[in-house]
């Protein structure tokens, strides 16, 4: 009776071991397919998400390639005028005020058209008499064309706040050579008020950013506007990937830190014959979004699932144990007589049959 019960114990516990065994090999190849499902899930994702931002990089690289060209053109034109006319004074010529009053019409306000004399004097154009002129021979557009022998070229300056009207503008300078009389530079300012509006229709909203910024890391424009920022080499604000300076395209994250506080997630794209990449970004919230909507829904079911397994299997456990507690008691009920305690007429057969066959090993 006693071996018996010990190989009961014995059978139930590698019962016990096994059901537990396979419900959690069931439960853990559940939540490992559900890890690498969303870990795929979350790669593709943000290569969703790379894709569209590189469609709006594309369309304002696209917009911002136009504006600079045709900012190059009119500081062009405005240089072989006044190469053609040596001995007219361009803030007085109807001429030449009827050909600047139509290249900001066409601009439709997005550029104003300047000149700056040889001492730093800048006037803005059309002129209108009477006005004095604003010194800007410490601004860095000014300063880098200042003799100069290298080839000419359009040069971006860092952004400027005007200190007249307050707004800020990004500066574009194009050397006169040689120097029409007493002006050495024709300037264009892109508004960036006007700007933010079209880069408003494009970017993602609200977090969502478009930036221009040079290939020297200074932050030319950036929408939403902080104005802490611009001019600033944005590198070492870590708002943008090291490599912005590169001429392909690329991705970058960004936490935010040092700036608003917003991680984002971006793309930037060079600017063909402009030095001046586009870097357009979104709210990593925003981006992740989907993402995390099915993520809680599909942990929450896995959870309640795995606490359904857990619970059938208690109770499948619980089940098993009073069944075998039931066939215990009816297996010593049918070999006990109940008055004595003693193994009843069909146990002592029993036990005496196997032990008559023991004995019968060691007869010679």
């Amino acid at each position: 009776m006693l071996h018996m019960a010990r190989v009961g114990r014995v059978a139930d516990a590698a019962q016990r071991f096994g059901l537990v065994l396979m419900v959690g090999a069931l439960l853990a190849a559940l939540w490992v397919a559900l890890i690498v499902f969303f870990s795929v899930q979350h790669q593709r994702l943000l290569d969703q998400a790379a894709r569209d931002l590189r469609l709006v990089n594309t369309a304002v690289a696209q917009h911002a390639e136009g504006l600079f060209r045709a900012i190059e053109t009119d500081l062009r034109t405005l240089d072989l005028w006044l190469r053609a006319h040596p001995d007219i004074d361009p803030l007085t010529d109807p001429a030449f005020t009827a050909l600047v009053a139509e290249m900001s019409r066409s601009s439709r306000g997005l550029i104003d058209l300047r000149i700056v004399d040889r001492d730093g004097n800048l006037y803005t154009l059309p002129w209108l008499p009477g006005r004095e002129p604003t010194p800007v021979g410490d601004r860095d557009y000014v300063q880098a064309n200042g003799g100069v022998q290298s080839p000419r070229a359009v040069y971006v300056g860092k952004p400027v706040q005007s200190r007249v009207t307050g707004q800020w503008s990004i500066p574009v300078s194009w050397r006169l050579e040689p120097a029409a009389g007493r002006f050495a530079l024709v300037t264009c300012a892109v508004q960036l008020d006007r700007l933010f509006e079209i880069h408003d229709r494009l970017r993602y909203q609200p977090d969502g950013t478009i930036s221009f910024v040079r290939r020297d890391g200074v932050l030319l424009s950036r929408r939403p506007l902080d104005p802490r920022f611009l001019g600033r080499d944005v590198r070492s604000v870590q708002n943008f990937a090291d490599d912005v300076e590169a001429r392909d395209n690329g991705t970058f994250t960004s936490k935010g830190m040092m700036t608003d506080g917003i991680a984002r997630f971006g793309t930037y794209e060079p600017v063909d014959g402009v030095p001046v990449p586009v870097v357009v970004s979104r709210g990593h919230a925003d981006v992740m979004e989907p993402y995390n909507v099915r993520l809680r829904a599909v942990v929450g079911t896995a959870a309640l699932i795995t606490l359904g397994v857990i619970a059938f299997t208690a109770f499948l456990h619980r089940s098993q144990r009073a069944l075998r507690r039931a066939q215990r008691e009816l297996q010593r009920l049918a070999t006990t007589d109940d008055l004595t305690g003693t193994c009843n007429r069909r146990a002592f057969s029993v036990v005496a049959e196997r032990e008559f066959l023991r004995a019968r090993r060691f007869v010679p």
